[in-house]
């Protein structure tokens, strides 16, 4: 991962324990999780990006961030629908109404920064919100 790639807030994985934290401070080469008071820990804890890596877009992930499955497979969150593509091993989003391809997503984060992207929204998860 690289700094390009994140935004505070964005979830990723610290990869020698396996638990998934959230982003608080972005700079070159490395970043500063955030502490239960959702301040940047003051602890100066910082861990470079080889010591990262992004969470897969699961559908648990989705139903945390408020999805509503509507198909094997298949879901909505506001005016988008993913559908999951096995063979890639990754969702294509399309435009709910119209269903106008928009792009394909992997990960995490990455879904959290299409949808800041596209309707000024930061995506909440409600079972490991920390603040």
């Amino acid at each position: 991962m690289k700094a390009s790639d994140l935004r505070v807030n964005n979830w990723v994985i610290e990869k020698s324990t396996g638990k998934e934290i959230r982003v608080g401070a972005i700079n070159d080469i490395s970043i500063s999780p955030l502490i239960p008071n959702c301040k940047v820990s003051k602890a100066k804890q910082v861990l470079l990006y080889d010591w990262i890596k992004p969470i897969p877009l699961t559908e648990d992930w989705l139903l945390k961030f408020g999805s509503e499955e509507i198909n094997k497979n298949v879901f909505i969150y506001s005016r988008f629908r993913l559908i999951w593509k096995e063979g890639y091993k990754y969702w294509y989003i399309l435009e709910r109404s119209f269903s106008t391809y928009l792009t394909k997503i992997e990960f995490v984060h990455e879904w959290q920064n299409f949808v800041f992207t596209m309707d000024n929204q930061e995506l909440t998860n409600k079972e490991l919100e920390i603040c």
